[in-house]
C-alpha cells in the first residue's frame, strides 16, 4: 500500500499570470523554443519568444509548443503507417519529392509566412504580396536544408538607404508542404 502524502494548500499568490518571468522560466522558454525549431515549419507556433514577459504568456507558449510537438509526432506516425506501393524503389520515390531545377510552382496552395520571415520582410522593404507573387510566378530552385528558393525582380525606382535603385529582387526561402507553402525567410537585393 502506498503512503498518502498530504500537501499544504496553495497560497493565493502562487498563481499570478501577470508576474514577470523568472530566470528559470526564461531558460525553460528557450529550451522549448529550441525544441520547436526542430519541428516541421507547418507545426511551429508563430509566437515570438523574446516578447514573452509574463508567466501567463510563458504558460500559453509552453501549451502551444507541447501541442505542436504532439501534432508533429501524430502526423509522422500517420505518414509511416501509410501502405507502401509495391514494386517501387524507395530511393526513387524520395528523389521525386525534391524540387527540380526550374520547377514551376503549384499556385493552388496558400502561402503562409512564418513569424521569422514576417519580421525579416519589415527591414528589407518587401511585402507578403511580393513574396507570394515571387513564389507563384518564378521558377523554383533547390536551396540548402531541403528548402526551396526562387527569385523575382520588381521595378523599384526609388531610394533605399540613401541610394537610388531601379530594381528590387525578392528571394524567398520556403518549404512546400502537402497543403501549403511555408516561407521560412526572405532576402531582398537592390540593384
Amino acid at each position: 500500500m502506498m503512503t498518502k502524502i498530504l500537501l499544504p494548500p496553495l497560497p493565493e499568490n502562487a498563481i499570478n499570470k501577470d508576474r514577470p518571468v523568472s530566470g528559470l522560466l526564461r531558460a525553460q522558454i528557450l529550451h522549448l523554443h529550441e525544441a520547436e525549431r526542430r519541428l516541421p515549419p507547418r507545426h511551429r507556433t508563430k509566437i515570438y519568444v523574446n516578447a514573452i514577459k509574463t508567466e501567463g504568456e510563458a504558460a500559453e507558449y509552453a501549451r502551444a509548443v507541447t501541442e505542436a510537438i504532439h501534432e508533429a509526432h501524430a502526423a509522422a506516425a500517420a505518414k509511416r503507417s501509410r501502405p507502401k506501393r509495391k514494386g517501387v524503389i524507395d530511393i526513387a520515390a524520395v528523389a521525386d519529392d525534391r524540387p527540380r531545377k526550374g520547377k514551376m510552382p503549384d499556385s493552388s496552395k496558400p502561402v503562409v509566412v512564418s513569424g521569422h520571415a514576417s519580421q525579416q520582410m519589415r527591414f528589407p522593404g518587401t511585402s507578403e504580396a511580393e513574396v507570394a507573387e515571387a513564389i507563384r510566378t518564378a521558377p523554383w530552385q533547390p536551396a540548402e536544408n531541403d528548402r526551396i528558393e526562387c527569385r523575382k525582380d520588381f521595378i523599384f525606382g526609388a531610394l533605399w538607404n540613401g541610394r537610388h535603385y531601379e530594381t528590387k529582387q525578392v528571394r524567398p526561402i520556403f518549404v512546400e508542404e502537402p497543403d501549403e507553402i511555408v516561407v521560412v525567410t526572405v532576402y531582398v537585393y537592390y540593384f
